[in-house]
């Protein structure tokens, strides 16, 4: 618990507080084995570097939104070294983004439009 504890931490301090009348800072809750996540829409450069960094990735080509949205998820939990979790990412993601809000989901959509966010996923 200790761990999760450390992650929420983690989770809260990556990204600044949200506003929900902005596309880029949005964000959607993630409850996972009694544990919340709040799951930002990251900036266009913070998008960036996540699909710059994973941009070999072959993982979900065929949709780029939720790539993204694992990538942000991904990052936040393996920063916190914990196996368990790491292991447990894609079930998290996936359950995560079927429960979004549709708004949400359209905020990390409208990133891919972006150039920058073009960039790395071409490149």
């Amino acid at each position: 618990m200790c761990c999760l504890k450390t992650l929420y931490a983690l989770c809260s301090n990556y990204f600044s507080q949200t506003n929900r009348d902005s596309n880029q800072n949005m964000t959607t809750v993630v409850r996972f084995n009694n544990f919340t996540f709040t799951i930002p829409v990251p900036t266009s450069s913070q998008a960036y570097t996540l699909l710059y960094q994973y941009k070999k990735s072959k993982e979900f080509k065929n949709d780029p939104s939720f790539l993204l949205f694992y990538l942000v998820l991904k990052n936040l939990i393996n920063n916190s070294n914990d196996p368990q979790l790491t292991q447990d990412i894609v079930y998290i993601a996936s359950y995560a983004w079927r429960s979004a809000e549709v708004d949400f989901r359209e905020a990390y959509e409208l990133l891919m439009e972006d150039d920058n966010v073009k960039n790395a996923l071409e490149n």
